[in-house]
């Protein structure tokens, strides 16, 4: 199992987590499952978001497409979302 964390810095977390858990079944059909959501401790409005993910390519495709772009700007992301990929060895 391979694993994404993606730090993000929000506009408002709410609206962030509404939007988050909407997404929650097209995240699902390519594969991608919710571990844990962290606030982040050096940004009051930043979270890290740890994923489980079947496939690192396919979710990378995901997180590169442009409606999985336009998702996250209109869930007040204030910037890109920072990703880190890894696979288990």
């Amino acid at each position: 199992m391979a694993v994404i964390f993606a730090r993000i810095r929000v506009s408002d977390i709410d609206r962030w987590h509404a939007a988050f858990l909407e997404a929650d079944p097209i995240r699902r059909e390519q594969g991608i499952s919710v571990h844990a959501i962290y606030r982040d401790a050096t940004y009051h409005n930043g979270l890290i978001v740890m994923l489980d993910v079947e496939d690192l390519d396919r979710a990378q495709e995901f997180y590169n497409s442009d409606e999985q772009r336009q998702r996250m700007a209109r869930s007040g992301i204030e910037r890109p979302a920072e990703l880190w990929m890894g696979d288990a060895f």
